[in-house]
């Protein structure tokens, strides 16, 4: 998980800034597979999804979580399965905005 964040922002962010969002990551709870694997199942079933889209979408429905992509399919199917999506190429003001309030 770690890892994929600090993929993501490194794209956007100087190295002072990724240091400044690690040093204030929340602890993260890591969800075992084995309590995804059902639901990610049914995720793929019901939208034709790939494996780890699948996952990041089940997740986000057991942790009742917002989703944000970079990844248009993967928006669409979490939007079909009613999950609170964002394709960031095309919403990233209105994350940005979301992360704003909720800090």
């Amino acid at each position: 998980m770690v890892v994929e964040i600090v993929g993501v922002l490194s794209r956007y962010l100087s190295e002072e800034e990724l240091d400044l969002v690690l040093d204030t990551l929340p602890a993260i709870k890591l969800i075992p597979e084995e309590a995804i694997y059902e639901k990610a199942v049914k995720v793929a079933r019901k939208t034709g999804s790939r494996a780890a889209d699948a996952y990041y979408i089940a997740v986000a429905i057991i942790v009742n979580g917002i989703l944000s992509t970079n990844d248009k399919r993967q928006a669409q199917s979490a939007k079909k399965l009613g999950v609170e999506a964002y394709y960031l190429l095309r919403d990233m003001e209105r994350v940005r905005d979301l992360l704003h309030h909720n800090v």
